[in-house]
C-alpha cells in the first residue's frame, strides 16, 4: 500500500481536502497494516526511520484521508503510525451529492 504523509491545517469538522499538487513530505510505496486493526482507527507500520514532523496521511490504495493520532517506535526500526479516519474529507463526494431535508427544534421536549 502507498501511504503518502503532510502538514496539513484542517479542522476536524471539515470537508476540505489537500490540493492536488499539494507536495507530500513523505511517500512510503510498502507501508503493512498492524494486525488486529480497522480502516477507521489503523496502525500502519513503516520500516523506515521517519524524522519529519505530519499530522495528515493519505491511503492512495483506497483513497482514504487520515489524521495522524501518534508515531511509536515498535521495533528496532519499524514505526507504527498511529491514525485516525477523517470520514469527512474521504467521503466528501459523496456528502456533496446527499440531498437531505434537515428540521430542527430548539424545544428540548421533540426528539
Amino acid at each position: 500500500m502507498v501511504l503518502k504523509l503532510y502538514s496539513f491545517s484542517k479542522k476536524h469538522n471539515s470537508t476540505k481536502q489537500l490540493a492536488s499538487e499539494a507536495a507530500p513530505i513523505a511517500v512510503y510505496n510498502n507501508v503493512y497494516l498492524k494486525e488486529a486493526t480497522d480502516l477507521d482507527e489503523p496502525t500502519f507500520l513503516i520500516d523506515d526511520n521517519f524524522q519529519g514532523t505530519c499530522n495528515y496521511a493519505y491511503l492512495e490504495d483506497l483513497g482514504r484521508f487520515y489524521f495522524v493520532k501518534g508515531w511509536r517506535l515498535s521495533n528496532n526500526r519499524i514505526w507504527a503510525l498511529e491514525c485516525e479516519c477523517d470520514a469527512l474529507a474521504t467521503y466528501k463526494a459523496y456528502i456533496l451529492l446527499y440531498e437531505a431535508f434537515v428540521e430542527r427544534t430548539s424545544d428540548s421536549r421533540h426528539y
